[in-house]
């Protein structure tokens, strides 16, 4: 079936699938169940239509964009299983790629530099843009020999990323950085291999967020007298964000909002006092919103406490971070939501699947401790430990965001 051969109908309910994927993708999952009802109202088998006829574009248009290879799923497993220092040392008697040699004029001289030169021009770019480096060893074997199996650049990354940790030691009394020379006395415990260190010891990402996606059921109200039909009780998902962003100064900021990630994201950042009116007032569901604005009911007058809650709601918190050895972060905002709380929050640094390393933040704690609001304040309950259930919490995964900077 071509795509010309679709009915109108059928082209709403491929668009509504999409909008699905869309909501689905970003963890609005009460607002995906929705489209996805509806798409399937217009058709039974949008799914195979919505694989049939836009699922092949969309992959030709992203190998288009980020290679060839984009479009295939890899068997983690079996990735996971190839001895990667083994295959790079394959690579160590080869030439650089043909594709180099090909040009109108003959081959380019830059075929014939020596390795040290190359690997030069692989430091400079792991300490210019570690994205360039990257990009750059993945070109060709030869390439990916000299970027990835080179211990001085793993040895610059090293540099690069450990000195901008904040530690703390075992009573959280004193909080500090390491220095290169500091660096490279942890070398033996890894040994003496830079890759290793990077790759086993963890550390917090700065050129990005975590973000945790919650998802949880709330039970409507029951109709009445039908205490026995609690299965026919209406169910909606709610879903909200928790985001963190990290600063090599100790700073961190947190939102809690129920915005998604492409309304957010850009405004993240201490430089902030809140995610601007224009971003809030974009709701997550323009359907739901078309229908409201539709539907002719009278809105209640605001009132104090509900500008004070939607403006928290979305307001951007500061606090400070730091960090045991061991990757377990410390996160305390002294002005939360609560005035009177000091809230804290604990979670250890993992690696997300099997590739994505120290790309998680897991939760292990999360209480608030009550605080002296002035040198007058007498209250008994200061110092007084509030404990806050984790059931409904999800782990942070770090998301790169090109446009962040250190000074952003």
């Amino acid at each position: 079936m071509s795509t010309n051969t679709l009915s109108p109908t059928d082209h709403e309910a491929i668009a509504l699938f999409e909008k699905a994927v869309e909501k689905e993708s970003i963890g609005l999952m009460s607002d995906a169940v929705q489209f996805y009802r509806r798409a399937f109202k217009l058709n039974e088998q949008v799914d195979f239509l919505y694989r049939q006829h836009k699922l092949p574009h969309l992959i030709k248009s992203l190998q288009l964009e980020k290679g060839k290879n984009s479009g295939y799923r890899l068997d983690e497993n079996k990735v996971k299983s190839i001895n990667v220092d083994t295959l790079l040392h394959q690579f160590k008697q080869l030439d650089i790629d043909e594709h180099y040699d090909k040009c109108d004029n003959g081959p380019s001289p830059l075929v014939y530099l020596p390795n040290d030169i190359w690997i030069h021009i692989l430091e400079y770019l792991v300490d210019d843009n570690v994205e360039s480096w990257f990009k750059m060893s993945i070109t060709c074997k030869k390439f990916a020999y000299l970027g990835f199996a080179s211990s001085s650049i793993w040895r610059n990354l090293c540099y690069h990323v450990y000195p901008k940790q904040v530690y703390h030691d075992e009573d959280e009394q004193i909080v500090y950085q390491f220095k290169n020379d500091e660096v490279l006395a942890l070398l033996p415990q890894y040994d003496n291999s830079w890759k290793k260190l990077l790759t086993c010891k963890p550390f917090v990402k700065f050129y990005g967020c975590y973000i945790s996606i919650v998802n949880y059921y709330s039970e409507g109200g029951r109709k009445e007298f039908s205490s026995t039909n609690l299965w026919s009780n209406p169910v909606k998902i709610i879903t909200y964000y928790r985001y963190l962003r990290f600063y090599p100064n100790g700073d961190v900021i947190k939102v809690l909002s129920i915005l998604p990630p492409t309304q957010v994201v850009s405004h993240l950042s201490r430089m902030n006092s809140s995610i601007p009116v224009t971003a809030v007032d974009h709701p997550a569901n323009p359907a739901a919103a078309a229908a409201a604005a539709a539907t002719p009911v009278p809105a209640p007058a605001p009132t104090a406490s509900s500008r004070q809650d939607k403006k928290n709601q979305h307001k951007i918190y500061k606090g400070k971070w730091s960090m045991s050895d061991n990757g377990r972060i410390h996160i305390v905002l002294d002005q939360g939501s609560v005035p009177y709380y000091a809230f804290h929050y604990i979670f250890q640094i993992d690696t997300l699947g099997h590739i994505n390393k120290h790309g998680k933040l897991s939760w292990l704690d999360y209480y608030a401790i009550r605080k002296k609001m002035h040198e007058l304040d007498d209250d008994d309950r200061i110092g007084e430990l509030s404990q806050f259930s984790l059931r409904n919490e999800k782990a942070f995964k770090f998301s790169r965001v090109r446009s962040y900077t250190l000074d952003n």
